[in-house]
């Protein structure tokens, strides 16, 4: 409830009976760039480093994102391909909460204020991605 507070009680029971918890090593990849996004990842524990391709083709660490924070909205919400690499900080594993494309859908398609959330944070972070991209952050 935490992480997604614009759902309503029975979008947020959909989804937890939908929810997957996966696990992930310290340093373990969680998402590769350029790849299918195919699920909505919310930590509930550790720390994921999101990682970014800088203009020279080397990758910078753009966000630690913790418990209650979630990444794999852009491309679910975009039908593109992952822009970024996400892998559990080295200190600590990584445990979420994975929610599938059928799943994340019904939760846009069911609440307004939901998918107003999501198309917010996917603007402001595809701007981030494109500051890097051209050298800028």
């Amino acid at each position: 409830a935490r992480a997604l507070p614009s759902l309503t009680p029975d979008l947020l029971l959909e989804a937890t009976r939908h929810a997957e918890i996966v696990r992930f090593g310290a340093g373990e990849t969680i998402l590769h760039r350029d790849q299918p996004g195919d699920r909505f990842f919310i930590i509930t524990q550790g720390i994921a480093e999101i990682a970014l391709k800088r203009s020279g083709n080397t990758d910078v660490i753009v966000d630690r994102r913790g418990p209650g924070q979630y990444f794999g909205e852009m491309e679910l919400f975009s039908g593109n391909r992952t822009v970024a690499s996400v892998h559990a900080a080295l200190e600590a594993p990584v445990e979420a909460l994975a929610l599938d494309r059928p799943t994340f859908q019904s939760l846009l398609d069911g609440s307004q204020p939901f998918r107003d959330s999501i198309q917010s944070v996917v603007a402001s972070r595809q701007a981030q991605t494109r500051a890097v991209a051209a050298g800028q952050v």
